[in-house]
């Protein structure tokens, strides 16, 4: 750092103003280069996070719909007393199950006639009769679907609709779902004696908000165990994150407009809405990367600012050059005049500045002669 300084100290004028010059332009250059992405950066994320929050109202009213209506199926099914009377009968012959099952498909079908998407609808006794409305979309059997966890826990929790992930499998017929439950009770005396299931498949699901998402804009569903049970990122379906869920959780209750956070192994901005009638949390996560590389195409910028700077550079150095060679011109006559004649005077052209040195110098050189010529 020595030697440089040093190196500087013995150039020329014009060395030490051109690179003050050029330093000066580099670093203003910069500065203002990465200022600028930084608060379009800021301005973006607000922005977006704006948007992004009302797209979230949007799709939580959707969410909100469908729980109402599984809300209102519920209370149906429950008060109707001939499904009631066909779930608590015992040996039911076949002509009586044929006849119970078309009665039971008309109450059904009036029931559930404002449910949304593809949703379906079964009840299932604690006599093991089963109706199912669309068997199409699920051909579970009575057996396999009273055995199952997901009636188990129902049966747990009577007094409450449960929203119960099933994975893929032969028991879903190879589908992802979503299955409403409900333990259907007496009044009286609070036994069980049927179940109602109301099954989406994930993928009639995703049609409430796989419209507003795109390429690094994502959408996740969580339940209240951080298992994520519906997204448009199909390979994240079915993976539990606590942590994410504690983040989710921790933006809601505060009123946060969003949180920065890293998950499954990059930076995005989480934005969440509580769906606290389906026990579940509605996730956006953004992609900043991704998303403000779409926004502002740094290496243009980059290359922009290179190319101010070396104009810069190069007019600088055509007006420092220009303003140093005339002074550079006087030091040489100035020199010269020492060795060869010193009653020569020094040209007075150039800048400003060098004419008013060589005026000067001449003044001086006059008054020296007629000083000289006197003595």
């Amino acid at each position: 750092m020595r030697k440089l300084m040093s190196t500087i100290r013995t150039n020329s004028l014009f060395v030490k103003m051109f690179l003050v010059m050029v330093i000066s332009i580099i670093a203003v250059t910069v500065l203002i280069t990465f200022s600028t992405i930084r608060m379009s950066n800021n301005l973006f994320m607000e922005t977006f996070s704006i948007t992004n929050t009302k797209v979230l109202n949007q799709i939580k009213q959707q969410f909100e719909s469908f729980s109402y209506s599984v809300a209102f199926t519920t209370i149906n099914v429950q008060d109707n007393g001939m499904i009631k009377r066909l779930l608590t009968k015992e040996n039911v012959s076949s002509l009586e199950a044929s006849n119970s099952f078309y009665t039971i498909k008309e109450q059904m079908d009036r029931i559930f006639s404002n449910n949304p998407n593809d949703a379906n609808m079964i009840v299932l006794g604690k006599n093991k009769q089963l109706f199912n409305m669309k068997y199409i979309n699920w051909s579970v059997s009575a057996d396999a679907l009273f055995d199952h966890p997901i009636t188990k826990k129902t049966n747990d929790h009577p007094d409450e609709i449960l929203y119960q992930f099933v994975p893929e499998g032969e028991f879903t017929n190879g589908r992802r779902m979503i299955v409403a439950t409900k333990a259907l009770t007496e009044s009286s005396t609070d036994n069980v004696y049927g179940y109602l299931y109301i099954p989406i498949r994930e993928k009639d699901l995703r049609e409430f908000y796989e419209g507003y998402t795109s390429e690094g804009n994502g959408v996740l569903v969580m339940n209240g165990d951080g298992q994520i049970i519906s997204s448009n990122q199909e390979e994240l379906i079915g993976q539990v994150d606590q942590e994410l869920l504690a983040v989710a959780e921790e933006t809601d209750e505060n009123g946060l407009e969003y949180q920065d956070v890293h998950v499954f192994g990059k930076d995005y901005m989480l934005l969440t809405s509580a769906l606290p009638a389906l026990d579940m949390y509605l996730v956006n996560l953004v992609d900043k990367e991704l998303v403000i590389n779409n926004l502002v195409d740094r290496k243009e910028i980059v290359l922009i600012s290179i190319a101010i700077v070396l104009l810069a550079v190069g007019i600088v150095f055509i007006i420092s050059r220009r303003m140093t060679n005339s002074l550079r011109r006087l030091v040489k006559q100035i020199s010269d005049m020492a060795k060869y004649d010193f009653n020569k005077p020094v040209d007075e052209s150039g800048g400003y500045e060098a004419k008013k040195l060589a005026h000067a110098f001449n003044y001086m050189l006059k008054n020296c002669r007629n000083t000289s010529t006197i003595y």
